[in-house]
């Protein structure tokens, strides 16, 4: 909720808005904690302020690479067998495989199957490994 918050101040994005009052169904991929500390690390970041990146524009690409625009549960989102694309809010499309990976522009994460299909009013939350980033970044989160 800090990023979305600070992306809408520093941008007007409304995001947080959307999420809040949209009547809409996502599906929104949530890195775990230990992802955020990796890319905090990759990015230089000495606090956990997301703000002290001073681009708000790339926390915002970042959130909207995590955010499909339609409610699909895990039986959904990973094929049974091969592959599938899912656009996402920010333009670009993922790549998701039979065995939960998920493969992005920038870098690759999982999805945790143990934490997956947490049902939200406006759509479905799933647990993933790593911070899906939409462009090279030249670490590995």
């Amino acid at each position: 909720m800090q990023a979305l918050q600070y992306v809408d101040e520093e941008l007007y994005t409304a995001l947080v808005n959307i999420f809040l009052t949209g009547t809409d169904q996502y599906t929104v991929l949530v890195p775990s904690n230990e992802a955020f500390f990796e890319l905090y690390k990759c990015l230089g970041m000495t606090s956990k302020d997301i703000s002290e990146t001073g681009d708000p524009g790339l926390i915002r690409d970042i959130l909207q690479y995590h955010v499909i625009q339609e409610r699909l549960t895990l039986e959904s989102i990973v094929p049974g067998n091969g592959e599938i694309e899912h656009k996402t809010f920010y333009g670009s499309s993922l790549t998701f495989k039979s065995d939960g990976s998920i493969e992005g522009r920038g870098s690759n994460a999982s999805i945790d199957f143990d934490l997956s299909d947490i049902s939200a009013s406006n759509g479905v939350v799933h647990v993933i490994t790593e911070v899906l980033l939409p462009i090279e970044l030249g670490c590995a989160p």
